[in-house]
């Protein structure tokens, strides 16, 4: 993992529109919720209902699909 230094100068290094969007990126994560987050065995079992519907309804893609394009999109 890069240091904050490391961060910072190449931050720096961008240009303005570059440097905008970077800026603009590290809000949008920072006021993400926090997806390892402890939660309750209802909220658990309230995912995984949630889940099991969206799989009966056919909102799933094969995991070997998913696979492949991570690859092919960060170069794995």
């Amino acid at each position: 993992m890069p240091t904050i230094e490391e961060v910072t100068k190449t931050l720096e290094s961008f240009d303005t529109g570059k440097y905008n969007a970077a800026v603009s990126y590290i809000f949008y994560l920072a006021h993400m919720p926090d997806p390892f987050e402890p939660m309750s065995r209802d909220e658990l079992m309230d995912k995984l209902a949630k889940s099991r519907k969206d799989a009966e309804a056919g909102r799933v893609r094969d995991a070997r699909l998913i696979s492949k394009d991570m690859r092919e999109k960060y170069g794995l």
